[in-house]
């Protein structure tokens, strides 16, 4: 569906993004997860053509998202970036009958559309005065009027509450799962995203350092161990566990269980802390 090869992108003579490849599948949920100013933003306004790229390419169903020809695949992709484009002196409906009037003919109606994300109450309301979950919910509902095979959202659940955060990640979930529509969603929190990702990507300083889909994430195994007390030298574990890192007197890494070994088994047989690997541990270990 979407496939992104060695995006960079670089900005007076600065690179904001080094070297950055993803694969997305129909009816996929891709999370990037990283820290305020890594690169997120600019890495899905690079992937939608909006960012100029100094190398890279990005294809949509094969076709060039970077071409003159991208127009026509764009139709098939919503993108809802960090600034909301709405009408704040339009109300709800006609902010999405404008939307409407784009596609010409669109796979849901504005009342259907309304109904499918809790807007029924607020159609004749002015943007202005919708709540942030309420705005939130609008903003989503003009990228999905036309029922797109794939969904662009930037750090959807900032400036909202727990609760509108909650109905967002479970609207989210529902439409991946009644449509097959892919997701790409970026975060600066774990938690927003935990019950979403099927495949996770960690973004530091530019570069996407980890990527892991849930299956693989769930084969993963936690350790922090006393340096002191690791049967096997540091150069030695860095060798079965490259994500070993010294943390004061500590050592944190994670293995797959698919990677046990008689290394792996004796660093089991330690005191040391152990438990099944969580999208935070990825993130201390590489964020």
């Amino acid at each position: 569906m979407l496939d992104a090869q060695n995006i960079t992108v670089r900005k007076q003579g600065s690179f904001i993004l080094t070297d950055n490849s993803l694969q997305l599948r129909a009816g996929e949920i891709c999370c990037i997860v990283g820290r305020n100013g890594a690169g997120k933003s600019t890495l899905l306004r690079a992937l939608t053509g909006i960012e100029q790229l100094e190398s890279g390419a990005v294809a949509y169903n094969d076709i060039d998202l970077l071409s003159a020809d991208r127009y026509h695949a764009l139709r098939d992709i919503g993108i809802m970036l960090s600034t909301n484009s709405f009408y704040e002196y339009l109300t709800c409906e006609q902010n999405l009958e404008i939307v409407q009037r784009y596609y010409g003919q669109t796979r849901f109606t504005v009342e259907q559309v309304m109904d499918l994300f809790g807007l029924k109450d607020f159609g004749k309301q002015k943007v202005s005065r919708l709540s942030s979950g309420t705005k939130q919910r609008l903003s989503l509902a003009l990228v999905f009027i036309n029922c797109p095979a794939l969904v662009i959202l930037d750090e959807p659940f900032n400036s909202i509450d727990q609760e509108n955060t909650r109905q967002i990640v479970k609207l989210i979930r529902q439409l991946n799962k009644d449509y097959n529509t892919a997701f790409l969603i970026t975060s600066h929190s774990f938690d927003d995203v935990g019950a979403l990702y099927s495949r996770l990507c960690i973004l530091k300083n530019g570069e996407i350092v980890s990527q892991l889909t849930r299956q693989e994430l769930e084969r993963l195994v936690f350790f922090r161990v006393r340096e002191t007390e690791l049967p096997i030298t540091f150069d030695e574990l860095i060798r079965i566990a490259p994500s070993a890192q010294r943390d004061d007197d500590d050592v944190l890494f994670v293995v797959s269980t698919d990677q046990q070994n008689h290394d792996f088994n004796k660093i089991a047989g330690t005191s040391s802390s152990q438990r099944p690997a969580t999208p935070k541990d990825l993130y201390e270990l590489f964020g």
